[in-house]
């Protein structure tokens, strides 16, 4: 993926690098930077404190393994069946359980496939949460949760 910005691109390399390339009167200058450099250069700029910033991180990895953990939970084929087979209300429940699941989705920074967001209108027994029907899969993470969710870094 190439993106631009007046004279400047940049672009993921296959090393996980992102390349910084600024052309003046016709010369390419070329930087090559970590994700974590840019990252803690954006933040600087914008006037977080790098113990702000630690807190943040730290905050993006509790969503992370919150919404993993109800992940699991949640779209597990036997937990819905006993909600829905032993429950009066198991229907209901179900929804807001996917609601809520929804919802942590979104404060993980919405991160999960497109493809895979369509739990809630879906039957518990013909729901495809994956490829191979496990637990949804992560993207690779091109920016963080604190990036998607439109906080400053």
């Amino acid at each position: 993926m190439n993106n631009r910005f007046f004279d400047l691109a940049w672009n993921r390399q296959p090393d996980g690098a992102i390349r910084l390339t600024q052309t003046d009167c016709g010369d390419p200058y070329i930087v090559d930077a970590h994700p974590e450099q840019i990252l803690f250069i954006a933040r600087q700029l914008c006037g977080m404190k790098p113990d702000d910033a630690n807190k943040v991180a730290e905050l993006e990895r509790r969503l992370s393994i919150l919404t993993d953990r109800m992940e699991g939970l949640v779209t597990a084929d036997w937990f819905r069946s006993q909600i829905i087979d032993h429950c009066g209300d198991g229907i209901e429940i179900v929804t807001k359980l996917d609601a809520l699941l929804d919802l942590a989705i979104e404060f993980d920074g919405g991160r999960l496939l497109p493809s895979e967001t369509n739990m809630p209108t879906t039957p518990p027994s013909s729901r495809k949460t994956g490829a191979d029907n496990t637990t949804p899969q992560r993207q690779d993470e091109s920016g963080t949760a604190a990036q998607q969710m439109g906080l400053p870094v």
